[in-house]
C-alpha cells in the first residue's frame, strides 16, 4: 500500500504533462503575401491564366542536390492580378519569377529575375510581358561521320547595350548553345521578344573527322515579329 501511494504524484505528474502537450495549440506560420498583375507590354492589358512561380535558388533537393525550387504558385484572374502566401521567403535571398503563358515570353521590362522580398511583409510586384518571337534551329549531322559542333549566339537587349540596330556591332557576352551530338537531327526553340532583340549573331565551328580541321561560320539572323524563323546547320 505505501508503495503505491509513494509512486502516485510521479504518475501524476506524467498524467498532468501529457495532458498538457495533447491541448497545446500550434502555433501558427507566419507567410509573405506576394501579389501584383501581369500585364500585356504592347497593349497594358490585363492577362488572364497566367501561371505565375516563384523560385527559391539553392534550395537542397533530393540525392544532396542543389538547385531550384518552385515555393509558390498562382494563377492570374479575369482582371490579370494574382497573389500567393509563401511561408519560406529569407531575408536577403534572392528569388525569381517564371510565368506560363502560351506565344509570351520574357521582357527588359518583366521585373522577374533576382528580387529579394522582407519575411512576413505584404509585398506587390507587377510583370509585364509580351508576345513572343521565336527561333527554330534545326541541327543535322552528315550520316557515317564523327564530326563535332559547337554553335555559338550573340545579341543585345536594346538599351542595355548595342547590336538592336543594323549597323551596331553586338556586344555582351557570346553564349554556346547546347546541342546534343548523340542525334542525328534535333531542332532547338529559344524564345525572345521583338522590342528587346530583332536581330543576333549566329555563329558554329565544325571540326572534321578526318584531319581535325576546324572550319567556322557565322550569320546575321533577323527575327520576324510574334513569328517563328527558322535555321538550319549541316555538318
Amino acid at each position: 500500500m505505501n508503495k503505491l501511494i509513494t509512486r502516485s504524484p510521479l504518475l501524476l505528474l506524467i498524467f498532468l504533462t501529457a495532458f498538457l502537450f495533447a491541448c497545446e495549440k500550434e502555433e501558427p506560420l507566419v507567410e509573405t503575401e506576394i501579389y501584383g498583375k501581369i500585364t500585356d507590354i504592347e497593349t497594358g492589358e490585363p492577362l488572364t491564366n497566367v501561371t505565375i512561380n516563384l523560385i527559391s535558388f539553392g534550395e537542397n533537393l533530393p540525392n544532396n542536390q542543389k538547385g531550384e525550387k518552385i515555393i509558390g504558385t498562382a494563377v492570374t484572374d479575369v482582371e490579370g492580378n494574382y497573389a500567393m502566401l509563401v511561408p519560406e521567403i529569407a531575408d536577403k535571398k534572392l528569388y525569381t519569377f517564371d510565368f506560363v503563358k502560351d506565344g509570351y515570353v520574357r521582357t527588359r521590362e518583366s521585373n522577374s529575375v533576382l528580387i529579394s522580398f522582407k519575411p512576413n511583409r505584404k509585398t506587390q510586384h507587377d510583370m509585364v510581358i509580351g508576345k513572343g518571337s521565336y527561333l527554330k534551329l534545326t541541327v543535322k549531322k552528315t550520316p557515317n561521320t564523327n564530326n563535332t559542333l559547337k554553335v555559338f549566339i550573340a545579341y543585345s537587349i536594346d538599351g542595355l547595350g548595342t547590336g538592336h540596330a543594323d549597323n551596331e556591332p553586338y556586344s555582351g557576352t557570346k553564349y554556346e548553345l547546347k546541342i546534343d551530338a548523340t542525334k542525328a537531327e534535333s531542332e532547338i526553340l529559344y524564345d525572345f521578344y521583338y522590342g528587346d532583340t530583332r536581330r543576333f549573331n549566329l555563329s558554329w565551328e565544325v571540326t572534321q573527322e578526318q584531319d581535325s580541321q576546324v572550319k567556322k561560320y557565322q550569320t546575321d539572323i533577323y527575327l520576324t515579329e510574334h513569328d517563328t524563323t527558322e535555321f538550319e546547320i549541316n555538318y
